[in-house]
């Protein structure tokens, strides 16, 4: 019996090049596409980069330089990358560069405001750029810093 199969890889910030843990994480789920496509499922294979993040902005300045060019020439790296090592995925979406991705987050957001899920509220509280998270004061060391990204200390946002 053939089973319909979705494999996705994670999808990387494009605040630098590729590295060989990015490499890895392709090829191992490039083998596990592969296999499954071997056994005559129908696999839908997945891969691109997360072009909204902080972190991305924050480097492109630290670099100085416009964030959206240097989005646009980290996501390519990641995308030849995965092009050199033959990456059999069927879909590679730039989250800032790709009408199904837009039109796909739009849906959820639908779907998630009509079910009452989306509300307006505002908070205040210390954000580690580095875990993408909001932290309590008991997750912070004596200095007011993130235990896990030393040596910067957390603002409120």
């Amino acid at each position: 019996m053939n089973k319909k199969i979705f494999v996705s890889t994670s999808i990387p910030y494009v605040n630098a090049r590729p590295h060989i843990g990015h490499a890895l994480e392709f090829v191992q789920t490039d083998t596990y596409a592969r296999y499954r496509r071997l056994m005559g499922d129908d696999v839908f294979f997945t891969t691109g980069t997360d072009d909204n993040a902080l972190k991305n902005v924050l480097k492109a300045e630290e670099v100085n330089e416009d964030v959206q060019p240097f989005v646009r020439r980290h996501a390519a790296y990641f995308k030849e990358t995965c092009d050199r090592l033959d990456i059999s995925y069927d879909c590679f979406i730039e989250t800032s560069n790709s009408d199904i991705h837009t039109q796909g987050a739009q849906k959820l957001w639908d779907l998630a405001n009509k079910k009452g899920d989306i509300y307006k509220k505002e908070y205040e509280g210390l954000y580690c750029v580095g875990c993408e998270e909001f932290k309590t004061e008991k997750d912070v060391n004596e200095k007011g810093e993130c235990p896990e990204h030393p040596g910067k200390k957390l603002d409120l946002q």
